[in-house]
């Protein structure tokens, strides 16, 4: 899971939940074998270390697909990458907090 400071970074504002929350919500989904919290320095310092079969990128994150497979495939891992979709689109947290009206259309 990205830490606080990377989504500030990326999204410009800090997260809803942090970090500590959002990793035991992970790691609460039956499906999710471990769920750690990245690296502070590197993204790939974790996926080096762990060498996972599969790297989930939310609906929602910034990454570029075609850069991170390059680097996956730079480092000789293999890591199959998917983009999971959100379960209601339009529907995000951070729309929620600017209209909490908008929870009451779903």
């Amino acid at each position: 899971m990205a830490r606080d400071q990377t989504v500030l970074k990326y999204k410009k504002h800090k997260p809803i939940n942090g970090e500590t929350n959002r990793c035991e919500l992970i790691n609460s989904i039956k499906y999710v074998d471990l769920g750690i919290l990245g690296s502070k320095k590197n993204i790939f310092d974790t996926v080096i270390k762990l060498k996972p079969n599969i790297i989930a990128l939310g609906y929602d994150q910034k990454h570029n697909e075609g850069e991170l497979k390059n680097k996956i495939d730079k480092l000789e891992l293999d890591i199959k990458l998917v983009r999971l979709k959100s379960p209601i689109p339009d529907l995000k947290s951070s729309e929620i907090l600017k209209n909490p009206n908008k929870i009451k259309d779903f």
